[in-house]
This record gives structure tokens, C-alpha cells and sequence, in this order.
């Protein structure tokens, strides 16, 4: 994308507003260069329809609409890019406004926020620019002036009156889809047409997750879910959030749900995660989340010392190591729940 001599700048309210010129309805691989905010904006513009009998918001905070009914029934918030580099979900919340805001997905009841979350990140085509933002969503309220934590505290008001809420990430190694739960409630989802459901019900684990969108939204009495759609390069992964997007809006009666497509997920639960203690940490080979393990397989080395499986499980959300920090989480084990 072509920027102006300007560049890129930040508006005194904590708005990330690149100063870019931009297509009409771009569709990259990823979202690089490009303002979300004129995005989704330049997304209304085009599909609005005066007749499709729902009212449209454009919120103060930035890269955030509100599709409301005008008839009660539940609030589901829906983030994308909280992670930049994954276009899976930037696609789906821009498909699914453009969807609900022409009429073409009727919405009976209840009202949509759509966001793209870390405007920041997703123009620069990284993941974070500092800390990972889905690490941060804490109570306690930040005194940060930085865009990060200042957009964090935005964010964290569109959540606090969801009743569901849904955020849409992808990986770097190939993978099925999933929906990750932080503390169990798997029951909540045993009919989404997804192939697993991977729970995290170890206290000491969840800490480790406790500033993610999804432990937020719980603590607000929401039900809260973070769905791993696919490979980020994949183009099934843009296809799928948005298939799952609208699953979820059928299933608490939002949207007409006669076709809906039932599942039956199977169930993990993960029981140990690796993190990067050492550059010289090394996969046996490259592998794919849900790829099965038997007990006394080998699964990488580190410093020369052999990392195996303890039992028969799954490897679940592997990593590319050389590009992880010190303390990211390389890998986790999961195991089928009985």
C-alpha cells in the first residue's frame, strides 16, 4: 500500500490511525499497511441497506461497530486481530459486518459488536509490537500511556456487556480447528460443528492465561471462547472463522438457524506446555497440532537433553522456536477426556 508523506500517526484519544490511502473492500492474504478502521468503515459503506431493519453503530473506539436488532435478545461481541498477523479473523469480522449490515445474514434478535482488536499490530503484519496483547486483559486497570495499554482499556469496555464472546485467532504450524477453553465448560460447547474442544482445567496452568480476552469476558459472567481456526496462510482458516462466527450467532438465536450444522467435538485436556528455556531447543520434526503421541516418543531435544512424550497424548498448538521469545510456550500435551 502506497502511505502518505505523513506516514502513519496516533490520535491523541489512543486511535492507531495510519494515514494510508486504500481500496474499497481489499482482500490480502494478510492485512499489512492497512487502516481497520477505514476498513471496516469503507465495508459499511458498501453494503449498507436501509431496508435490512437493523441499526448500525460506528463506536468511539476505533475499528469497532455495533449491529443492533432493536429487539432484546443476547449482545455478542466477536474480536479479530488481536494478534496481527493472523488475517483469519480480521477477514471474518469484515465478512460478517458486511453480511448483517446488507440484510443477507438476518439478525431476529440481539445485537453483533464486531472489532478488530491491535490495529497496530495488524499494520505492521506482526503479531505484537510489544508485549502480546492477550496477556494483558487483567482487572486491573492500567496507567500505561502507551497505545497498547491504552487500547487494551478500550477494548475491555466493548467485552464487559457481551454476553458471548467470541475471538478468532489462527497458527503458525498446520492444525484442525479448535476452541480453547481456559476453565472447562466444554458441555457449553458439545454441539459446535468444530473437530476439538481443548480445555485447560489446572488451576496453576490458567494463571498463566489469566489476561486473555476469553478469562476477561468469563469473569464478567460471560460465556467466552478463543477458536484457533486453522494456519494462518491457509485459506480455510478465513473460511472457517467465519462459518463459526455465524454457528455461534444460529445457536443463541440470533440469526435464523434452520440449517445449522451440528458437531460432536471431540474432547482434550491439556496437562503440560513447554516453554522456551534455551536457543538450542529443537523439534524432532515438524509437527501439525493433534498429531498423536505415543508414551516415549521423542518430541524435540533441548540442550542436548530429549523431550518426550510422558504418556500416550497429543501435541497441541506447536511453534516455530527460533521465532519464539525466552518463556513462550513451545508446545502443549493433551490427553482425551474419559
Amino acid at each position: 500500500m502506497r502511505k502518505s508523506p505523513q506516514g502513519q500517526q496516533q490520535n491523541p484519544d489512543g486511535a492507531f490511525t495510519p494515514n494510508i490511502d486504500f481500496p474499497p473492500r481489499p482482500e490480502p492474504t494478510n492485512y499489512c499497511g492497512i487502516s481497520t478502521d477505514s476498513l471496516m468503515r469503507s465495508v459499511v459503506d458498501s453494503t449498507i441497506n436501509s431496508h435490512a431493519g437493523v441499526e448500525v453503530e460506528r463506536l468511539p473506539e476505533p475499528s469497532a461497530w455495533r449491529v443492533s436488532s432493536g429487539v432484546p435478545g443476547p449482545s455478542v461481541s466477536i474480536f479479530g486481530g488481536v494478534h496481527g498477523n493472523e488475517p483469519c479473523g480480521i477477514h471474518a469480522v469484515c465478512e460478517l459486518l458486511g453480511l448483517l449490515v446488507s440484510g443477507e445474514l438476518k439478525l431476529d434478535c440481539g445485537s453483533v459488536l464486531l472489532c478488530i482488536a491491535n490495529e497496530q499490530a495488524v499494520f505492521h503484519g506482526v503479531r505484537a509490537t510489544s508485549l502480546n496483547m492477550n496477556r494483558i486483559f487483567d482487572d486491573t486497570r492500567h496507567v500505561d500511556t502507551s497505545y497498547l495499554f491504552r487500547r487494551t482499556e478500550a477494548l475491555k469496555s466493548l467485552i464487559e456487556h457481551s454476553d458471548i464472546h467470541l475471538d478468532l485467532h489462527s497458527t503458525s504450524q498446520p492444525s484442525s480447528p479448535f476452541i480453547f477453553l481456559e476453565h472447562g465448560h466444554r458441555l457449553e460447547v458439545a454441539d459446535v460443528n468444530i473437530p476439538f474442544i481443548v480445555t485447560l482445567d489446572d488451576a496453576d496452568m490458567a494463571k498463566d492465561f489469566s489476561g486473555t480476552t476469553q478469562s476477561y469476558a468469563r469473569r464478567r459472567g460471560a460465556k467466552a471462547y478463543t477458536i484457533e481456526n486453522g494456519q494462518h496462510e491457509d485459506p480455510r482458516s478465513r473460511e472457517h472463522a467465519l462459518r463459526i462466527s455465524i454457528d455461534f450467532l444460529k445457536r443463541e438465536g440470533l440469526t435464523p438457524n434452520g440449517d445449522r450444522q451440528h458437531g460432536s467435538p471431540r474432547a482434550l485436556r491439556q496437562f503440560l506446555m513447554h516453554k522456551k528455556q534455551s536457543e538450542a531447543f529443537h523439534f524432532r520434526k515438524p509437527f501439525r497440532s493433534f498429531e498423536r503421541l505415543s508414551r516415549g516418543d521423542i518430541i524435540g531435544t533441548e540442550e542436548g537433553r530429549l523431550l518426550t512424550a510422558p504418556e500416550d497424548c497429543f501435541i497441541v498448538l506447536p511453534t516455530m522456536p527460533d521465532r519464539e521469545p525466552f518463556g513462550a510456550y513451545l508446545y502443549f500435551l493433551a490427553k482425551e477426556e474419559i
